[in-house]
């Protein structure tokens, strides 16, 4: 096969990781929820919950509007920082997946690129968007009532087991609570009547968009440009409708073979269908491959003789490493509800049981090779600490898109002083701009209108790079690709030798 051919470049893209920190959100958001319950649930009040339990019950009940006021709160900051990154996220990473796979795909068939972005792909992305955040505002209208559901069924058991004398009011209080914390606040009831998780819901809302994006994005600019054929990812586990096609090159219309090269159409392995190739948590990919152009990528050791047969059981196996790594998720739920109760031998108990499962799950990784441990998938966020560390971060990366969307859409196109036109911004312009208090205009003001431009140097690795030094900012472009590459402030004795500082404190 000829050297000169090109195998399919596969992104790692950034919507994926991005869009985990969109689920966290409401993981966290369903422990700080019960967090809430329960303080209402231990403080003291008048009544004293084992010499006077339907007083107890009277008063607790007459406190529900309170938790539920704490709680809208709650609601409404969180899944208002939830739905914003979430929009940021999809339309601009999204965007990004399209506009990098369409340059790739022309600078394979040898044509100029076109930096088109047609209306429909932002239409798409705006759809993708609209539908999820439709979908996970079903959470916000159906927790309130649930909580406080959850709130009079705790406190009713509660008394039940008190007045019949089976336990003291700490343990039976304790326990009630334990039993409910398993079912959790219910985020969406489906057609066949089970009961969603707030978490788990928005969580399978969250993972299927991102697929979806993802492969929309990817095949669109091929499809524009009239490339029907994919290259289907490989895994080491795959359910039976995707088993046969891994590896294999396919398209969404009728099989045939070109070029020597079979090509499986998808309709015939349940595309469009829950179960089928692409389905619903199918998480495969397909990557465009240009039939005549384009080799077959490398595949790892562990791949490379993988059958069909040998990946449905390994997906069969996977499923079970994903359901410890649920219960494992679930357990740190429950030993941090023991903690929050002060119940020193629940808690002794729950941590017990908590090692179990992290030995179970380690001994079915370890019998099996193709498995690996991430430890990611059994985290818990469960401190408030760690929630504002984590939604600190989520805010400053949706700062990032923000700020990133402004300079793609103020800054490209534009024709500096000198007559060259900025035609890409580096992936990490952003951040600098937000660190470096760089803005649009600051930034414009020093490509069009600088104090002064350097002359062209050459880095280590023979990288060349201009400054364009404005009254503000400083903006640093590769002349050769119209990129801009970073910014700065104009240092004061620059600012001086033009007689525009102003004796600042900085």
């Amino acid at each position: 096969m000829s050297d000169t051919k090109k195998r399919p470049t596969i992104n790692d893209q950034q919507l994926s990781l991005q869009m985990q920190g969109v689920s966290d959100i409401y993981a966290k958001m369903q422990i700080e929820l019960f967090d809430s319950m329960i303080r209402r649930l231990k403080e003291r009040g008048n009544a004293d919950l084992a010499e006077n339990p339907y007083i107890w019950q009277l008063e607790k009940l007459n406190d529900m509007h309170m938790l539920n006021e704490e709680n809208l709160k709650i609601i409404v900051e969180r899944t208002g920082i939830a739905e914003s990154l979430l929009r940021e996220v999809i339309e601009n990473e999204g965007l990004k997946v399209y506009q990098d796979t369409k340059e790739q795909l022309e600078e394979e068939l040898h044509r100029l690129s076109s930096d088109e972005v047609r209306n429909g792909v932002t239409d798409a992305l705006e759809a993708y968007t609209r539908q999820a955040i439709s979908d996970l505002n079903l959470i916000n209208s159906t927790l309130p009532a649930s909580i406080q559901a959850v709130f009079k069924s705790v406190v009713e058991q509660t008394v039940a087991q008190v007045v019949a004398g089976t336990k003291t009011s700490d343990r039976a209080l304790h326990d009630t609570i334990m039993s409910w914390q398993k079912k959790g606040f219910t985020g969406f009831t489906d057609s066949a009547g089970r009961e969603w998780r707030a978490d788990s819901y928005a969580r399978a809302i969250i993972k299927s968009t991102t697929y979806k994006v993802y492969n929309e994005m990817r095949t669109r600019p091929a499809e524009e440009l009239g490339i029907d054929t994919f290259y289907y990812s490989i895994k080491s586990s795959a359910r039976a409708a995707c088993a046969p096609l891994q590896g294999k090159i396919v398209t969404k219309g009728t099989g045939r073979t070109e070029k020597g090269m079979t090509i499986y159409s998808l309709l015939d392995y349940g595309l469009g269908t829950a179960g089928g190739c692409l389905g619903v948590h199918c998480g495969h990919y397909l990557t465009p491959f240009i039939v005549g152009v384009n080799t077959m990528p490398d595949l790892p050791d562990y791949l490379k003789d993988l059958t069909p047969e040998q990946a449905e059981e390994n997906a069969r196996l996977e499923a079970k490493q994903r359901a410890t790594e649920r219960a494992i998720r679930n357990q740190k739920e429950r030993l941090h509800i023991a903690k929050q109760l002060g119940d020193d031998d629940l808690v002794t108990l729950e941590r017990l049981k908590l090692r179990n499962l992290q030995g179970k799950i380690r001994n079915l990784v370890d019998s099996h090779d193709f498995l690996s441990r991430d430890y990611t998938r059994e985290r818990l966020f469960s401190t408030p600490t760690s929630y504002n560390v984590n939604k600190a971060e989520l805010e400053y990366k949706k700062a990032v898109l923000v700020k990133r969307r402004e300079l793609k859409n103020g800054i490209i196109g534009v024709q500096t002083v000198d007559n060259l036109t900025i035609k890409g911004i580096s992936e990490h312009i952003a951040e600098r701009a937000i660190e470096r208090g760089g803005t649009v205009q600051t930034m414009l003001d020093a490509l069009c209108y600088p104090l002064e431009v350097t002359t062209v140097k050459y880095d280590e690795k023979g990288q060349p790079s201009k400054q364009y030094r404005g009254e503000i900012s400083t903006v640093v472009v590769n002349p050769d690709t119209g990129n801009v590459i970073s910014t700065n402030p104009t240092r004061r004795n620059i600012r001086k030798k033009y007689g525009v500082y102003k004796n600042e404190t900085k």
